[in-house]
């Protein structure tokens, strides 16, 4: 038989034992929740930039965008729903006194076709050059979109007011 010594000196080991087990636990958990969970998510900072480029045939747009991934995962990137989406705005359709305005669809360009990816710290940058076809455009709004392959998307959106010179 056991004595009362012996009882409170088995369950003194088996306490200790449970906290120990339980702090290992919540350390884990706490690791995977927190540091892991925001460290690795997916983080990327979108840029876009455009500029008019005057040329023999009229006006050309020099559209500049980039993808910096600041997270420490990489990012899949998935073409099907990633492009430039260029809008215009016409000077007939143009009413100051409204709140919002009304963008036409110019056109729809794919972006980073040679890229399947964007790894952690890397940045990528591609430039295009597009001929406006509207020359009556008081404003162009370009917007890009990047989808990765676990369906997120990131976004951003320049506008650019045409120069009458």
């Amino acid at each position: 038989m056991l004595n009362l010594d012996a009882l409170k000196t088995l369950s003194d080991i088996i306490n200790n034992f449970l906290t120990i087990i339980a702090l290992l636990v919540g350390g884990v958990w706490t690791y995977y929740n927190f540091i892991k969970g925001r460290l690795y998510k997916n983080r990327l900072e979108p840029k876009v930039d455009a500029q008019f480029v005057k040329h023999n045939q009229g006006t050309g747009l020099l559209i500049s965008y980039q993808v910096k991934n600041v997270g420490l995962s990489k990012v899949p990137i998935k073409q099907e729903g990633s492009a430039i989406e260029i809008f215009t705005c016409d000077l007939s359709q143009y009413n100051p006194h409204h709140e919002s305005i009304i963008w036409d669809d110019l056109t729809i360009l794919s972006i980073f076709i040679k890229h399947q990816w964007i790894e952690p710290g890397e940045t990528i940058e591609e430039q295009q050059l597009i001929n406006l076809v509207k020359e009556e455009s008081i404003a162009v709004k370009i917007t890009l979109k990047l989808v990765s392959k676990q369906r997120v998307e990131w976004n951003a959106v320049k506008i650019v007011p045409v120069k009458t010179s």
